[in-house]
């Protein structure tokens, strides 16, 4: 699992220079523990038609394809 969150934090920081966020909480040292959910960024689009552009839905858990994701961003990726 740790392998994952390295590889889903670098591929985020790696893009992080062309990632326009509207919504965005600083990475955490939680967020790296085995055992917690992967982080994810939700696109733009989706965040304002799906929830409406509701701030209150970032650090909220979802599940995707069956695994926990937490919600850390939203922006144009």
């Amino acid at each position: 699992m740790a392998a994952r969150h390295s590889l889903l934090a670098s591929s985020l920081l790696a893009h992080s220079s062309s990632l326009a966020c509207q919504l965005l909480r600083p990475f955490t040292a939680d967020d790296f523990r085995p055992g917690v959910p992967l982080v994810f960024v939700l696109g733009h689009r989706t965040w304002v038609n799906r929830f409406g552009g509701d701030p209150n839905v970032l650090n909220k858990t979802f599940v995707l394809d069956g695994e926990p994701y937490t919600l850390v961003a939203s922006g144009e990726i």
